[in-house]
């Protein structure tokens, strides 16, 4: 009502170059200043009027995005907009602290990208036990560790605090560290490897499936459980086919064990047939190794060698074959 409009201008105007009113000498810049203090002192008022609107977090939410709810981050945009533009001292500490959360309104501002993943981080907690994949892709999966990196660059603060910036993506790198061999660990537990690994029946479809599942949650880890694994793995995977060495030896040496004083020529045929003997020999030609360890320990006094040992079961056909033909016991 007083210096609306161009009112100060106007009077700036009528009066250049006069110094009376009604005669008497007057500073007629007086009106104009006088409009200029009146309305700092409402921008101020303003100002403290709007900041007092805000309810910030609590302290112990602060670094906590979901606290900035689109109610705060108004109030906080309202009164960034009834301060940008003041210069008085006795709102500096308000434009302060104005600064400091405005980032927190910004997604994409390294404040809010870094607290989203600290936040996240620590919602994890320590028991890596209890720490799925998934969960770890929702803190740091995709590119979330370089985006926190980037909008952080050169930036040394979050919320106006000295903080660690490189924390985030090294607590990303440290937690898939340690949950790496986690899949590999409960894949190679959950394997039920048969009493008898040498009974080639027990090495069963499911079985075989579990030691598959091992393998490749276990693959390319260079931890000593995995690597470990890996080995127990590879030395037990050939019983899961029926043309491999370690098959068809076990398999012929069972058939053998079940023999006995009462066998006929048509049940030693079964273990001694030529296709039986032909099939070890070729599959078990160069292998020195049975389920990863050296076969001749345990075999009967045949001096058998790495070289000729699965020979046995021919000798052992041999053997019984006599008997056989000799009508021995």
């Amino acid at each position: 009502a007083c210096c609306g409009g161009t009112k100060p201008a106007d009077v700036t105007a009528a009066c250049s170059g006069q110094t009376t009113i009604i005669g008497v000498s007057m500073d007629s810049t007086t009106f104009t200043t006088a409009c200029t203090s009146y309305q700092s002192g409402l921008d101020v008022i303003a100002c403290s009027t709007a900041f007092s609107a805000i309810t910030l977090p609590a302290s112990s939410s602060m670094l906590d995005p979901s606290a900035y709810t689109s109610t705060v981050c108004s109030s906080i945009q309202a009164a960034s907009n009834a301060c940008s533009s003041l210069t008085d001292s006795s709102v500096s500490s308000i434009k302060s602290t104005l600064a400091l959360y405005a980032p927190m309104c910004t997604t994409s501002s390294c404040d809010y990208l870094w607290s989203t993943g600290h936040t996240c981080i620590q919602s994890l907690g320590s028991d890596m036990t209890a720490i799925t994949q998934s969960d770890l892709d929702a803190c740091c999966g995709g590119t979330k560790p370089e985006d926190v990196t980037a909008a952080c660059n050169g930036q040394t603060t979050i919320l106006g605090t000295t903080t660690d910036i490189p924390y985030f993506a090294s607590a990303c790198a440290s937690y898939a560290d340690a949950l790496a061999p986690l899949p590999c660990t409960s894949a190679y537990s959950a394997i039920d490897f048969p009493s008898d690994v040498s009974d080639p029946a027990s090495w069963t479809s499911t079985l075989c499936a579990a030691l598959q599942t091992a393998e490749e949650a276990c693959n390319g880890l260079t931890d000593s459980f995995a690597v470990s694994s890996r080995q127990a793995i590879a030395n037990f995977q050939p019983m899961c086919s029926s043309t491999s060495c370690d098959y068809q030896y076990s398999a012929s040496i069972k058939c053998l064990q079940a023999l006995g004083p009462t066998s006929t020529q048509s049940e030693l045929d079964v273990c001694c047939s030529s296709a039986v003997l032909t099939g070890i020999a070729n599959a078990c030609s160069g292998q020195t190794t049975l389920y990863g360890s050296d076969p001749t320990s345990g075999q009967d006094d045949e001096g058998l060698t790495d070289a000729n040992w699965h020979t046995y079961v021919g000798l052992k056909c041999s053997e019984f074959q006599t008997i056989l033909v000799g009508g021995t016991a």
